[in-house]
Parts: C-alpha cells; structure tokens; sequence
C-alpha cells in the first residue's frame, strides 16, 4: 500500500496509454509480423498491457483514497469507483453468466458472434488466410481485438474463449479507455476527479440511438403505466445497454478503435510531450485506419479541427505545434492502407465508387445533431458569461468547439456527399437476394465515422456543464448523488440479466447446435448446414449464421455472407449450389457435389427440411433437437455433373428469414 502511494500515477497512466498505442499498432500491422513470432508478441504484449493496466488502477484507487479522505471528497470518490465497478461488471457480465451456468453456449450480439468466428479462424491458421464462414477465402474484414484474444488463447489453452475474448480483451480495452478518456479531458485542464467522474456518465449515455425520440417515447410509456417492467429494462434507453459505446451491439474493432484513437490523442496532445510519445501518438493515431477505417475518419476530422482552432488567440499556455499532426497522421494512414493492399490475401477489388455529389437524403440528424448543438450552446455561453475568461478555461472551450464543429462538417458532407458501392458489389448482393441498396441507405455505414466526434462531444458538454456549477461544500455531496443515481442505473439492467439471460441484446442459446459441431472434429472437415439465419428474434437476421463457426471453430462451406461474403466473385454459384442441393431430391449430382466440393458433413435444421430427407445415401451420424448431423460416409459418384438439377428454394417452417439467401420470407 504504501509503495502505490509514492508512484506517479500520471506516468503508470502514460505508460499503460503509451503500451496500449504500441499494442494497436501491431495488432494493425499483425499481417507484417513473421508467423513465428506474430502470436508471442501479440500476447506478451497482452500481458504487459493488463498488468500495467492493474498497476494504474491500484495506484489511482489507493492515492484517490487517500486524498479523497484529506481533501473532503470521500463521497464523491467512493460514487466514482461503484459507477466504475459497475459499468465495468455490465460489459463483462456474459463471462460471470457462462461461469454460473456452467456452459457457453449462451450468445449475446451478433457482432460479438462474427468478433469470436475470427478468434477462431485466426486461432486455427495464425493469420487472415482462411475464413471459417466461406470456405477457399480469405478474411477481409479488419479483424481488430480478435489478433489478441487468439494469441492469448493460443497461449494459455486452459482458458475459456469466453474468458478471453469476453472477459480480459473486453477489460483491457474498457480499462484503459476510461484512463484515456479521462486524461483527455485533463489535457483541457480539468482536474481528474471531474474528469474520469464525467468519463463514467457520459460512457452511460444513450449515443447510438435519437436523444429525442427515445426521450419522448419513455414519456409517453411513463404516463402510460409507470409499474411496466420493461419501461426501465428496455424501453427506458437512457439504461440500456445495447445504446451504448462497447456494448454488444457495437464491433469489437469499433471498442479496439474508440481505445486506441483516445490513448493516442492524449500522447499527441500532452503539454510537454517527449519526442518519443509524440512519435508513437501519431504513429498508433494513424493505425486506427487498420482497425476501424471509419473511426479514423471521426479522429481525423476532430484533430485537424481542433488543430487550426488552436491557433486562435489567445496565446496557448504551452506551444504544443499541432497544426502538422493531421499531415502527418493523414500521410501514415494512407501508408499503412498501402502496405496492406500488398498482402498476399488482399482481394484487390474496389468496393466503393467514385463520390456522387448532390443531396442524399442522409436521415440521421436526430442522432448527430443533438449533442454538438448543445456544446455550441455553451462555448457561446462560456465566452458570454466569462468575458475575462482565464486561458485554461479557453482552451476547454476551444476543445468544445472543435467536437462541435467537426461533427456538423461530417453531417454536412455526409448529406451532400455520397460514396456508393460500386456496380460489381451490388450486382453480387443481388446475385444472393440481396437488396443492398435499399438495406444499407445513403452513407449509413460512413456515418460510423461520426461515433468517435459523438462521444468527445458527450465529454465536452459534461465537462462544461460541470465547469458552469461553482461546487462549494454543501453543492459536493448533491454532486456525488447525482453521480451515485448516474453510475447505478446499469445495476437494474445487471440484475435482470442475472434473472433473465435471453434479455440480452441478440441473445441466442443454441445447445442443441453446440452439441451437434461437439461430434464433429474442427479439424479435417468441411460442413454445409440447410439454415444459415442467425436464431435472434425469430430469424431476422437472413445469413448470418456466425453461431456455426463461432462455437467451435469448424470449417463451413458458407455459413454467412451478409458480412462481406456477398462481395465474392462466387457467391451467386455458391449459393445457387446451395439452393440446388437442398432444394431437390437426391441425384447423382448430389454425391458429386459433395465429392468435388470435399464436403464431409451436412447439418440440417428442422427450421429448413431438405427436399432428400428420407431418401438419400447419407448416413445420420447424431440428432439434437432440432439439428442433425449427416456424414457422406462411403459415398460414391459414377459421373460428374457440372450442371445442377432444377429445384425449388425451401421454405422455412417457421421464422422470418430465408434459410440459405440473403432474403426475408415476406421479401
């Protein structure tokens, strides 16, 4: 206890940021490294990071203790570490229901689906070569957290993947994201305890969704019947999970990329950085682009903003040359997307067309408009109501009003400028049954470019709120309230999950499925199922069958290609193939299918009955509820088929996705 005191919890901090940054870029630049030390160094890097990671939090804990109890703000310290437990404990809460339960079968997210089919596919063959869900191709898709939690599992094997991926990668980004974010604000000269106080709420608000509309809406129910249960779990989204940042609904690429744009905005905006932190700041700022291209574009734009607003008088405290980073960044990343269209793996196709100019009808101003709206507010209001507004105070302003300024630039150009898939790629999506354009929208998946620029502007609109209360002693413990009332509004959402574990968001419980690939070796095989939906919500999601690949990390055919997928050049033929064999009775061309293909197992669902059931060759191995599995076993062909005999689609006896295409049952 006291050697934690007499550590400098400013340096352990910048130290844990800094070996973050360093973990980021390598998971970035993971493709460069030689295989033969590729996961070593991932995981080392892993290690050293969480222990790090502890160090700061123990030290933080113990001198905020301590000074908390010396300063009379013992209150506020102890609100501050339940809201950080507990928000904490929410994100990882799917790991303590798998221990409870004794099986992890349980799945929440479908991204969090598609995050573990690439833990294991990369945990399978150490690099992107080989995709579990599309057999022959490589993934494309920017991996992120998954380099780590498949080097982290490879090398400690007695570990749950659960754990892992769930659990410890979920920590470290979490960890340290709430470290980052709060030494950002304290670059803007607010003192910590405001900062990682104001970090905790603002993590807790609903940025994915329409403030207004959701605020309304839970009006509306409150007037109805304010005893409903689901008004507080879910229809209340100001405390529901599945609205904030690092939650299932979020990549967990996105959650990499959120920690490590912050840890490196804080080297680059030190006040009096090393060469050596600004070099690594700008050089991991840039990496983002490797992790989540779109995130990139959020720091990017907050950064060149704010770097030119900076130049405004009045004079800085500390001449901190900003106005080359956005250069410099700008030049790397266009570096490292260079370097890694040279990858063996790299598909070498354009997706996205030139830009289309004109308006776009761009829909989503409720959910961006909101904040940055309110933080103008109050800059003006600071600079009305602070005329001999003291330096430290303006330079907060000056970071308020870049957030706000570079948010409302991405709106603009997000409705005036289009950037459209190209031809090819939506002429395969309709070649699966899929209408890309109508189900994306205009500029839907750019507009994730503005997620980062949301949240600073989040921190930005507490921190000046915060800065506009003069806090005396009485006003300290109403403070503290407030934050306790704030902080424990997850623990509701907590509990119910404990009760209620199908409550959470995408949740799927597929034993039955889990106990079927458990017969079958992950290794050697090569699967074709007759549903590839993913379960959540009665079938909602058509082909995205990430559950398939996820549990245990077999080999299949095609089990997704709404993720990426549809952009094959053989997607079409593959799910023709598909249609073909399931949708007819059984030929001689099943069998040579089968043969050519090197399919070694069928798995079919009840949900989707193949037209051959009860008349074909195959040998039933074993049955689970609804899925069974089936072995080609002693199968022969006579003659090869090349083309595949006529067939109707199946029809799915329940649920609202097509089984094999990209397609509900009503489309």
């Amino acid at each position: 206890m006291t050697v934690l005191t007499k550590v400098n919890s400013e340096h352990v901090i910048t130290l844990t940021l800094a070996l973050a940054c360093i973990t980021g870029l390598t998971v970035g630049m993971a493709d460069l490294v030689p295989n033969n030390i590729r996961f070593p160094l991932l995981s080392s890097l892993s290690v050293v990071w969480f222990l790090l990671l502890t160090v700061s939090a123990a030290v933080c804990l113990v001198k905020g203790l301590s000074s908390s109890i010396r300063n009379g703000y013992s209150s506020l310290f102890f609100a501050i570490v339940a809201g950080a437990s507990i928000l904490t404990f929410s994100y990882v809460q799917l790991v303590f229901l798998h221990v409870i339960n004794g099986d992890d079968s349980l799945s929440w997210g479908i991204d969090w689906r598609y995050y573990l089919n690439h833990v294991q596919a990369i945990a399978k063959y150490s690099d992107l070569s080989n995709s579990l869900d599309y057999h022959g191709a490589p993934i494309t898709y920017h991996v992120g957290p998954a380099w780590l939690a498949a080097a982290i599992w490879t090398a400690f094997p007695s570990f749950k993947l659960s754990f892992v991926a769930f659990g410890l990668i979920y920590l470290l980004m979490i960890g340290t994201a709430v470290f980052a974010m709060g030494q950002f604000l304290h670059r803007f000269y607010l003192k910590k305890w405001p900062s990682y106080s104001i970090v905790l709420v603002t993590l807790l608000m609903p940025l994915y969704v329409s403030p207004w509309r959701e605020f309304t809406d839970f009006i509306s129910a409150l007037g109805n019947n304010i005893a409903n249960e689901e008004l507080w779990v879910g229809s209340f989204n100001f405390i529901n999970q599945e609205n904030w940042l690092y939650s299932p609904n979020l990549m967990a690429s996105s959650s990499l990329a959120l920690t490590i744009g912050f840890s490196s905005m804080c080297l680059i905006l030190q006040e009096k950085p090393s060469i050596l932190c600004r070099v690594l700041g700008l050089v991991s700022f840039s990496s983002v682009v490797l992790i989540k291209p779109q995130y990139f574009v959020g720091f990017f734009l907050f950064l060149s903003t704010y770097s030119v607003i900076d130049l405004l008088p009045p004079k800085r405290l500390h001449q901190n040359r900003l106005i080359l980073a956005p250069l410099i960044t700008f030049s790397l990343a266009c570096l490292y997307l260079a370097i890694g269209s040279t990858l063996p793996w790299a598909s070498g196709e354009e997706y996205f067309s030139f830009p289309r100019f004109g308006f776009t009808g761009f829909t989503r101003f409720s959910l961006y408009f909101v904040l940055p709206s309110i933080l103008l507010v109050l800059s003006i209001a600071h600079l009305t109501l602070y005329k001999n507004i003291n330096q430290k105070r303006f330079l907060l302003v000056k970071g308020s009003l870049s957030a706000s300024i570079s948010i409302f630039v991405g709106i603009i150009t997000l409705s005036f400028i289009e950037l459209p898939q190209t031809e090819i790629a939506i002429e395969r999506a309709h070649g699966v049954g899929w209408d890309l354009y109508n189900y994306l929208g205009r500029n839907i998946n750019i507009a994730q470019s503005l997620q980062p620029i949301l949240l600073i502007n989040g921190l930005f609109v507490m921190a000046l709120l915060f800065k506009l209360v003069k806090i005396d002693a009485r006003q300290r413990y109403a403070i503290s309230l407030i934050l306790v009332l704030s902080m424990l509004a997850p623990l509701n959402m907590v509990l119910h999950h404990f009760k209620e574990p199908m409550d959470g968001q995408d949740s799927v419980d597929e034993k039955n499925l889990k106990n079927t690939l458990s017969k079958i070796p992950n290794r050697g095989t090569l699967l074709l199922s007759s549903d590839i939906a993913d379960q959540d919500g009665d079938f909602q999601r058509p082909s995205r069958g990430m559950l398939l690949t996820s549990y245990y990390g077999h080999n299949f055919y095609v089990s997704n290609l709404s993720y990426m997928n549809y952009r094959r050049a053989d997607s079409a033929a593959r799910i023709t193939n598909m249609s073909a064999f399931f949708g007819s009775t059984w030929s001689n061309w099943h069998g040579c299918w089968l043969l050519d293909k090197q399919i070694t197992h069928v798995l079919t669902n009840d949900r989707c009955i193949p037209k051959w059931v009860g008349n074909n060759p195959l040998q039933v191995t074993h049955r689970y509820g609804n899925w069974t599995a089936w072995s080609r076993k002693n199968l022969t062909c006579s003659s090869i088929i090349s083309t595949p005999p006529s067939f109707e689609s199946m029809k799915p006896t329940y649920g609202q996705a097509s089984c094999l295409q990209v397609s509900r049952v009503e489309d």
